[in-house]
């Protein structure tokens, strides 16, 4: 039975041991713990995509905005040894899904040396745990996992740290990073991770892929399309409020709504300037204009919420951070590391 026709049978059935629906798509830990569940007791099929509420189950389809096969690699990479996985995208009701079969193994599967069943459809530790195994690193080819490797894709079994920083601050980002690699992490950073020719794309993907995203704010930084965009992406993880990890500049103001309000006003500007130099011209002639402006658009739109939030969270500076040796970061870290 081809894949296709196999999970258009599965479509529709109630969620149990062996079926799980996500209607966005979980964070690469989340979804790696699924697949080691999965792994060690019946395998299964995750299919994202897809709403199950009150007893009713829904297609939503997944947006294209999400590169599913970063995040899924991502997790894939820590599972050890390597599971037997199938996956690919699915159209069904004219809406893309995203699909994730995993086998049944022979062999007691770890994720971050930690290993999971799942019985009445929750997850839970088993008592055994292995350690990390060579096997771990793969990426998707043709709907199958290799034991090849890609640069952008975390392989150790420590915590992935994306470190999110505007260039005027690059001295506090690169002790950061020094600081997390030395003490078993796995930082990442466009300056670290990105070589010529290297897609961005898919490395802005990998933030999202990351356990956590350190945010080194400043107003620099809030003002910057790039940084703002990285910020983006971190939202787009349903579980973003846990994963941002925030240090703040000192010149950074953000605590009082008048302060917030001028960031807000500042992205306002940007959208009309832009919206400006593109009236009167073709449409087809300012392709990257265009992505621009909606670029300029969504970072209106989504940078009050994300103020507000940030505000609510207890922030030190970057002195204070170096001076205590990061260890707010680390505390809350090692706190949610499973």
């Amino acid at each position: 039975m081809l894949f296709e026709e196999y999970v258009t049978n599965q479509i529709g059935l109630p969620e149990s041991d062996r079926l799980k629906y996500e209607a966005l798509l979980p964070s690469s830990s989340e979804l790696g713990r699924l697949i080691c569940a999965f792994s060690n007791t019946n395998g299964g099929i995750i299919m994202l995509g897809m709403l199950s509420k009150n007893n009713k189950i829904s297609v939503k389809g997944l947006s294209a905005d999400f590169q599913v096969n970063v995040v899924l690699a991502n997790a894939i990479s820590k599972l050890s040894p390597a599971p037997s996985v199938q996956s690919g995208f699915v159209t069904y009701q004219e809406k893309q899904l995203f699909v994730i079969k995993v086998e049944k193994s022979d062999q007691t599967i770890a994720y971050n040396q930690t290993a999971y069943g799942i019985k009445s459809k929750k997850i839970y530790k088993l008592s055994q745990a292995l350690g990390s195994d060579t096997n771990a690193g793969i990426i998707l080819t043709n709907g199958k996992y290799t034991g090849l490797k890609n640069n952008h894709i975390l392989q150790a079994s420590g915590k992935s740290i994306f470190i999110s920083y505007q260039w005027h601050h690059k001295v506090a980002a690169n002790n950061l990073y020094a600081f997390l690699k030395a003490n078993g992490y796995v930082p990442a950073m466009d300056d670290h991770q990105l070589t010529y020719k290297d897609s961005i794309s898919t490395f802005m993907e990998s933030i999202r892929a990351s356990d956590f995203a350190v945010l080194i704010i400043s107003d620099e930084y809030l003002k910057s399309e790039n940084c703002m965009i990285e910020v983006l992406h971190v939202l787009k993880d349903r579980n973003s409020k846990n994963k941002i990890l925030p240090i703040r500049h000192e010149d950074v103001k953000i605590f009082k709504t008048a302060d917030r309000i001028k960031y807000v006003e500042f992205w306002k500007t940007q959208v009309k300037e832009r919206e400006k130099m593109l009236d009167g011209i073709d449409p087809t002639n300012a392709i990257e204009e265009l992505k621009k402006l909606r670029i300029a658009k969504q970072i209106h739109q989504d940078i009050s919420d994300f103020l507000s939030g940030i505000a609510d969270m207890i922030t030190n500076t970057i002195e204070e951070q170096e001076k205590t040796a990061y260890q707010n970061i680390i505390n809350f870290i090692e706190a949610n590391k499973n």
